[in-house]
């Protein structure tokens, strides 16, 4: 099996064409089950917080700490070092929750921050696995109607300390995808009774700790 690069990025908006990344967070599985982090975040400029979406910086948490970023690394600081950890991943498959929309930030910044003849030497993986379909095709039989990764975690009754942070949500994402990849029979039925149970629980005040269905 190729690596699989586990992706979240905390942007300044929507419009990748528009906006810009200001956290990055990515886990790299090797076909031996090792397992290495990259997480940075990424200073804006004046320019790029012209244009930034209020909405999108509340959501990231750059409103509320921007001193958080005040040391962080230019974009082609950050570029630079992802480069590094990326290196040999071009038969990986990236691996998010609406993965597109974090692979098209990731390109719009290779695109702008290199030359177009380095961006054409730089090979990033091209096959994609998109937990927001996992989500649909195994959850959404069991009652679960909306697939954002906050109402998944409230579904699954996973915490959301620290939600919409880069490192916290990679780290669900790749979480969400080892529960529901290639999802078995027994494990289905092991998910569907956790969440029954869940359900169980809070309607009756129960005192006790809900089963976590990522943990089985």
């Amino acid at each position: 099996m190729h690596p699989l690069i586990f992706i979240d990025v905390e942007t300044t908006g929507l419009d990748p064409t528009v906006h810009t990344i200001i956290e990055l967070a990515l886990i790299r599985r090797d076909r031996d089950g090792s397992e290495s982090v990259f997480h940075t975040r990424i200073k804006p400029t004046e320019q790029d917080l012209d244009v930034a979406s209020q909405t999108a910086l509340a959501i990231n948490g750059y409103r509320r700490a921007p001193e958080l970023w005040e040391n962080a690394p230019s974009h082609s600081e950050a570029l630079a070092e992802l480069l590094g950890f990326l290196r040999g991943s071009r038969y990986g498959t990236w691996v998010g929750h609406n993965v597109l929309f974090d692979v098209r930030f990731l390109t719009e910044l290779l695109d702008r921050e290199l030359s177009p003849e380095a961006a054409a030497v730089v090979a990033l993986p091209w096959r994609k696995i998109d937990t927001v379909q996992l989500a649909a095709e195994h959850l959404q039989p069991m009652g679960l109607t909306r697939f954002g990764l906050d109402s998944i975690r409230r579904w699954l009754g996973w915490s959301g300390k620290n939600a919409h942070t880069a490192l916290v949500d990679v780290a669900q994402t790749r979480r969400l995808f080892d529960l529901l990849w290639r999802l078995g029979p027994l494990r289905w039925l092991a998910l569907r009774s956790c969440r029954f149970w869940n359900r169980f629980v809070r309607r009756t005040a129960l005192p006790r700790s809900p089963l976590r269905p990522g943990e089985l």
